[in-house]
């Protein structure tokens, strides 16, 4: 699959995440700015995915690792 349908792919994905979220919180909605309710949706959306991405796994090492290690001399 070329690069541009997969780009397409992953935007029709989040707009439709985007929909989905303003459907779910219809009921909060306040007659006004609908534009600006729906520009905080994907915001909050964006911002969400974002610290999806970037947060870091941490495993703890098996009892054995100092065997396995690479540091050339005991790692006590």
């Amino acid at each position: 699959m070329a690069i541009e349908q997969v780009s397409a792919w992953e935007d029709i994905y989040r707009a439709q995440d985007v929909f989905l979220r303003a459907f779910r919180y219809l009921h909060t909605y306040k007659p006004g700015n609908f534009d600006g309710w729906l520009c905080r949706i994907t915001t909050n959306l964006f911002r969400d995915r974002l610290t999806s991405v970037h947060r870091i796994r941490l495993e703890a090492l098996p009892d054995d690792a100092h065997d396995t290690l690479a540091c050339g001399a005991p790692c006590d």
